[in-house]
């Protein structure tokens, strides 16, 4: 095979180009992220219910949401949290759901998170008409920040927060009209040490001292 290459160069140059050419059209068509999904047989759902709300009704409501989840087939646990994190908040509820193995069931993953959120989920936001936040998402394979585990999140922040509010409502209604786009949210947020305030697109938080804004647009 060496002699035969070294007999033939320009066969194997030529060849080498076409290689590398086709690494273009190939790109196109193969799946990328920072981290693979796949099916790790396990996922949250985000509860954030109104502000003011108490210990003992986000967790009435998490559990209610929670004993729903263990109904569907494939579910084997759930585990609920309230306060969790820095903060403590104790209106925001994250109910972790525990599946099968791969093997032993026969939807996926991403199949039972679409039924919880277009069955579970949307009764709940129907009961509770513009009261609550919530989402669905894998659990993240790296935490911390404050940041939900969503696959876009940005951050906008300035001095005024009348025009942030405004800009917050804008971007949520433009986002939400985009197909197949799910569980947009926004957390408008201040931190009187700093101050300055931010909001961004997915529950995030600014070192220690930041709290959700009273009159924020979520």
């Amino acid at each position: 095979m060496l002699k035969w290459s070294m007999n033939h160069r320009w066969a194997i140059v030529l060849l080498s180009v076409l290689v590398i050419v086709s690494t273009v059209p190939l790109f196109m068509f193969v799946g990328k992220n920072f981290l693979p999904v796949d099916d790790q047989a396990q996922f949250e759902i985000n509860v954030r219910a109104p502000e003011g709300a108490t210990l003992s009704s986000t967790s009435g409501l998490a559990e209610r949401i929670a004993a729903d989840v263990r109904k569907l087939p494939g579910v084997t646990d759930t585990l609920v949290t309230i306060g969790s994190g820095q903060q403590q908040i104790v209106n925001l509820a994250n109910i972790y759901v525990k599946m099968t193995p791969v093997e032993e069931r026969r939807g996926t993953q991403g199949d039972l998170m679409i039924r919880v959120r277009n069955e579970i989920v949307a009764r709940y936001l129907k009961e509770f008409p513009d009261q609550l936040r919530t989402s669905v998402n894998p659990v993240a394979a790296i935490s911390g920040g404050g940041q939900r585990n969503a696959d876009i999140n940005f951050v906008v922040s300035g001095p005024d927060l009348d025009k942030l509010t405004k800009y917050d409502d804008d971007l949520l209604k433009k986002l939400k009209t985009i197909p197949d786009v799910v569980d947009v949210d926004s957390t408008l947020i201040t931190c009187e040490c700093a101050r300055w305030v931010s909001f961004a697109l997915a529950p995030r938080v600014c070192s220690e001292c930041l709290w959700p804004h009273k009159n924020s647009a979520g």
